[in-house]
């Protein structure tokens, strides 16, 4: 019995590094999606933690709740920060990162039910307090 090799030229080499290149493209593409409950969790996570600097109370229990749309015991304000932030973070893909009117409308979206003015510039001064004194006061409204 006669065997046969062949011998690898580099024509054969480089069309065979193409195959495996365009294999790993389609596996990253469409196979290997990370798990939707993954980004559902990030996602969730993403939202407590930044409410939470703003000084949101709810746990990240809470938050999944709301996201669930389940009813929770809870502030109406920070419960509210999080359904309008959930509305915004299912919208981001609409924005305009370089579009003044995409983040007012980001705004309004925000802060709807929370502040008189949402979507529109400040007209006054504001400042955040820790109890009656006052640790910091933003700029005036016409520097804005």
């Amino acid at each position: 019995m006669i065997q046969k090799y062949y011998e690898g030229t580099s024509k054969i080499i480089n069309l065979s590094i193409e195959v495996g290149k365009l294999i790993g493209i389609v596996d990253a593409t469409y196979l290997r999606k990370p798990p939707t409950n993954l980004r559902r969790e990030n996602r969730i996570k993403t939202i407590q933690s930044s409410l939470m600097i703003e000084g949101n109370t709810l746990s990240l229990d809470q938050v999944t709740a709301i996201f669930e749309n389940k009813r929770i015991i809870g502030p109406a304000k920070d419960i509210k920060e999080v359904q309008n932030a959930i509305v915004v973070y299912s919208k981001l893909r609409d924005f305009d990162p370089c579009s003044e009117e995409s983040y007012l409308l980001a705004h309004k979206i925000l802060m709807s039910g929370l502040v008189d003015n949402a979507g529109k510039y400040r007209a006054k001064g504001v400042g955040v307090f820790k109890g009656e004194r006052i640790a910091h006061m933003a700029p005036p409204a016409w520097r804005v």
